[in-house]
């Protein structure tokens, strides 16, 4: 049997029948995907693979929601599952601009905001400088997920080291949003 590519769910065998493959021949080497992706997936087999917490935090703060500010879309889709899994709602924008415009419009605040820091348009030091600025926003606490090491200056009520652990993750938002 000769294979097309390796990044091609099907094969030609000596007959040059078109067949299916195993999908796990198919599954990409994490080498070759960028860290985006890599975290992208990360999230989604440790949820796949069961990583929950106790279940107790997420069921008592069922039904807030949670605001994801992110501008990878898989990461920002990986969270939503997630959160959306355990009972939250979940609220998102690509950027910081598009946060503080959601959070002027909503009127109300969601339970905790989680934030990223390296995004277009606005990046997340200048939303923490506009949304601490504004007073028309009301406010909630901040989560801040980035691969770079936690800065002091940043004002925030926890930071989490990507790639995100979904244990982790789930058990800061609970302690955050009792806080």
């Amino acid at each position: 049997m000769a294979a097309l590519r390796n990044d091609h769910a099907i094969s030609i065998d000596d007959d040059n029948a078109v067949r299916a493959r195993d999908p796990l021949e198919t599954w990409p080497d994490f080498g070759d995907l960028d860290r985006r992706q890599a975290e992208a997936l990360r999230a989604r087999e440790q949820r796949r693979a069961g990583a929950r917490t106790d279940g107790s935090a997420s069921v008592a703060l069922a039904g807030q929601s949670v605001l994801i500010v992110e501008d990878d879309d898989g990461i920002r889709e990986c969270l939503t599952d997630v959160l959306e899994d355990e009972g939250f709602e979940t609220l998102t924008a690509r950027n910081g601009q598009e946060a503080l415009d959601l959070l002027r419009k909503l009127g109300t605040n969601p339970a905790v905001i989680l934030l990223d820091l390296m995004m277009p348009v606005m990046n997340g030091w200048e939303f923490r400088q506009h949304f601490d600025g504004d007073a028309s926003i009301v406010h909630a606490p901040v989560i801040v997920m980035s691969a770079l090491a936690p800065d002091a200056g940043l004002p925030s009520a926890a930071w989490l080291q990507k790639p995100l652990a979904v244990e982790r993750l789930l058990s800061t938002i609970a302690r955050v949003a009792h806080a």
